[in-house]
């Protein structure tokens, strides 16, 4: 995440970013997978969708593998978080972790050679 040249959201992990020297962001829990009941969520879930559009993020790092239908026409999955299958699991509580690299499409690298 240092290394990332701009904004890094982690979706569900909005902690590690502070550690690296990166903003942190809302965890998506709290306005996209929940449904929309009130103001707040209406403008959160505005806000996210325009930062989405916008390519706000120089990488977007989901525990899935994929990311919402409406964010792929402006996200690309750049690759895995880890290439250990064991590695980075809390050794307490949910055993999740950062699985998948999004990038904006526009700014992808190739996987191959053309």
């Amino acid at each position: 995440m240092r290394k990332t040249d701009g904004e890094v959201w982690l979706t569900f992990h909005v902690y590690l970013p502070t550690l690296a020297g990166k903003r942190s962001y809302a965890l998506s829990n709290d306005y996209i997978h929940l449904g929309v009941t009130t103001q707040a969520q209406l403008r959160m879930q505005a806000e996210i969708r325009e930062a989405i559009q916008k390519q706000k993020f120089a990488a977007i790092v989901v525990d899935g593998h994929s990311l919402p239908e409406e964010w792929r026409p402006y996200y690309t999955l750049q690759g895995p978080v880890f290439q250990s299958p064991n590695a980075f699991y809390p050794v307490t509580g949910w055993r999740t972790r950062p699985k998948a690299i999004f990038v904006p499409v526009n700014r992808a690298k190739p996987t191959r050679d053309p």
